[in-house]
């Protein structure tokens, strides 16, 4: 029988949790962190902990070698004696010239990160004490520390890959742009000829997982992003897609269901667990934002993963004939979640151009 997870070694994060040398690691509420962050430099001194997890380097040159600017300690700027340049802990990362403070940013962080679904921007501010603009801007910036990083592993194992339209039934959208008189004549192409948004997922069982915008069907689109979330020496599974099924020969095994024949698990081969997250993925857009812009729907997609792949975990067995489910892996501490994006910001820049935002991938 399977144990429930008890003690930081069970749960995967054990060997980070048993170094308890800093004075963050056991912030596990919002109310803990704003008393906390009431001490002076306190702040700076977490911040600087989540952005540099192995020790301060200078985002210039990526040198170890430099001193704090005499006067200006209490700013966190230092001088690199590498590359002569200056920076700090907000240097070339989301928070780049932020005009808010850093107590509001790691609020933000930790309300976020401490999610199971996101935190819409309007509950956001209300939060923080901003407007909604800025918490608006505020929420995008950590959806971008969240994003992988280019150079992550890919799926590895057993990977399960299946496409979901996102959006309004068009039924309701020509009723509502139209009127029901007019609205019933017009004809709405099912599945993929609707006009829907769709995305395609691809999910490790008991692991990770990975979403990104597809534009259509096809053997084009879809080839690069499958072979770009999954190893293709891992075992693939799929639904009955045509289109998935012909690019699952690529890989080192693949199995597919087909649902249209009401398969929907044979042995080991099945999609039940992307089709969870295409679930969740649902249940958070119309629970949580109601409406995604198609401008900024990756990063929705990138905060959503986020949270999946730090999710606690259960497995069900039975016991004596009686179904039972136990949690096997807990849910990572939020405050390495934190660790975790801050530690990824480098190199991510978004600013505000008009209404919308830009990502700068900029290069100091």
């Amino acid at each position: 029988e399977p144990s429930i997870c008890s003690g930081a070694d069970a749960c995967g994060w054990g060997s980070a949790m048993a170094d308890r040398k800093t004075e963050f690691w056991d912030i596990e509420s919002l109310s803990e962190l704003r008393h906390r962050c009431q001490k002076p430099g306190w702040t700076l001194r977490l911040f600087e902990w989540l952005r540099w997890p192995d020790g301060r380097i200078c985002p210039h040159c990526k040198g170890r070698d430099h001193l704090p600017i005499e006067g200006r300690q209490k700013t966190g700027l230092y001088h690199c004696r590498r590359c002569r340049k200056q920076f700090s802990a907000t240097s070339d990362t989301p928070l780049h010239k932020t005009k808010l403070p850093l107590e509001t940013w790691m609020e933000a962080a930790f309300i976020i990160a401490s999610s199971s679904k996101g935190v819409s921007s309007v509950i956001l501010a209300q939060q923080l004490g901003v407007t909604q603009p800025t918490a608006w801007k505020v929420g995008h910036a950590i959806r971008l520390m969240m994003r992988p990083p280019a150079d992550e592993p890919k799926l590895s194992g057993v990977v399960e890959v299946d496409d979901m339209a996102l959006g309004e039934d068009p039924k309701r959208t020509n009723r509502r742009k139209y009127g029901a008189k007019v609205a019933k004549h017009i004809y709405n192409p099912p599945g993929r000829g609707s006009k829907k948004g769709r995305i395609l997922a691809a999910a490790e069982r008991g692991g990770r997982v990975r979403a990104k915008k597809m534009s259509d069907g096809s053997r084009a689109t879809l080839d690069p992003l499958v072979k770009g979330m999954a190893d293709q020496e891992s075992s693939l599974m799929t639904d009955g897609d045509k289109t998935l099924v012909a690019i699952g020969k690529d890989y080192a095994a693949h199995k597919s269901v087909d649902h249209s024949a009401d398969e929907f698990a044979r042995g080991d081969a099945h999609v039940n667990t992307v089709e969870a997250f295409h679930l969740y993925v649902q249940r958070a857009k119309f629970g949580v934002w109601h409406r995604w812009s198609e401008t900024h729907q990756q990063r929705y997609l990138d905060e959503l993963a986020f949270h999946w792949d730090h999710r606690p975990q259960f497995r069900k067995f039975e016991v004596g004939g009686v179904a039972t489910r136990q949690m096997i892996i807990g849910a990572t501490p939020i405050i390495l979640r934190m660790r975790e994006l801050f530690s990824k910001a480098g190199g991510r820049r978004l600013t505000r151009v008009g209404r919308t935002l830009k990502e700068d991938a900029h290069k100091m």
